[in-house]
């Protein structure tokens, strides 16, 4: 039966009977083939797999490879990323977790950036990383760690509508006020 609407919308809970996850290397290509729906702290996000399915393509080398994910896997709707598709979003099982980790995926190769794969509830970032590297069938899932910044969901929610999303992730600026507030907020201290 369909999970109640504040369910879905509270956290994530996603339907794996709403995702087609055969599609045809060009349904891929081009994003059209049956993807579920969920919304996360006002975020509309389309899950491409669910946890447990097996993500496939072809690499640049021209062979197949294959993952199961250990993780929801989708996007964030209306967003852009370097490789212009949508914002990559990791979806784990702790969908009330104030933090979000973005983790600067590099070419494991080069060095160079590759996009962002933003995850979002997670416990905390030891679980991310190791939800992250599990997704890679070549071992080499911490080869493509850059940098994993942590931040909160509102500071999550400024960078996807008002950062670059193209390049490696950053914190946006804040003000002395908003920083003492945050300190306060987290830690129930003030600020010297």
């Amino acid at each position: 039966s369909d999970p109640p609407a504040v369910e879905r919308a509270a956290g994530g809970r996603v339907e794996a009977a709403n995702i087609n996850h055969n599609p045809t290397e060009a349904q891929k290509a081009s994003g059209n083939y049956a993807k579920d729906r969920i919304s996360w702290n006002g975020l509309k996000i389309s899950i491409e797999n669910a946890k447990g399915s097996q993500r496939s393509g072809i690499g640049k080398d021209g062979k197949e490879w294959r993952a199961v994910l250990p993780h929801h896997y989708g996007y964030v709707l209306g967003t852009e990323a370097k490789d212009g598709d949508h914002v990559d979003v990791c979806v784990g099982a702790h969908p009330k977790s104030p933090r979000v980790y973005v983790i600067d995926q590099i070419n494991h190769e080069t060095g160079a950036y590759d996009e962002a794969k933003c995850m979002i509830c997670f416990a905390n970032e030891k679980q991310a990383v190791r939800s992250y590297k599990a997704a890679f069938s070549d071992g080499k899932g911490g080869d493509r760690i850059g940098k994993v910044t942590e931040a909160s969901i509102p500071e999550f929610k400024e960078w996807l509508a008002d950062g670059n999303t193209k390049k490696p992730f950053v914190l946006p600026r804040k003000s002395r006020s908003e920083r003492v507030a945050d300190i306060v907020s987290r830690y129930g201290v003030q600020a010297a």
